[in-house]
């Protein structure tokens, strides 16, 4: 999954507090393949795209503790997200029709037929 689909995914946090947020951040990435507990990755890679103008930043006072960044998509991040999305679906396609052909085939376990037929 590209990284800008993962991460913007993950964009629209609410927390109490700066910890939370990545934590937060970090517990929604992990199901989308994110397996690593490395905050400055994703500091790293949340620069990343507000360099590219897909997502822009802003600090935010908090009364009970330091102020925090928070993130938000920016419109062209919100359409590179959809391009994203649409291209992992078309892919997704392509690959349930391989694992379809591989198991009538034979060859391995693909996903489970439709009731009605071959698609």
């Amino acid at each position: 999954m590209p990284a800008s689909a993962g991460l913007g995914a993950a964009m629209r946090l609410q927390g109490a507090g700066h910890d939370v947020v990545v934590v937060e951040a970090r517990e929604r990435l992990r199901p989308l393949g994110f397996n690593r507990d490395d905050p400055g990755r994703l500091y790293r890679a949340l620069r990343a795209l507000e360099e590219a103008e897909l997502v822009r930043s802003a600090w935010q006072s908090s009364a009970g503790g330091p102020d925090r960044r928070t993130y938000e998509l920016t419109l062209a991040g919100e359409e590179r997200l959809l391009h994203a999305v649409e291209e992992l679906q078309a892919m997704h396609s392509v690959l349930d029709r391989f694992l379809l052909r591989c198991a009538d085939a034979g060859g391995l376990d693909g996903p489970a037929r439709p009731a009605d037929g071959p698609s």
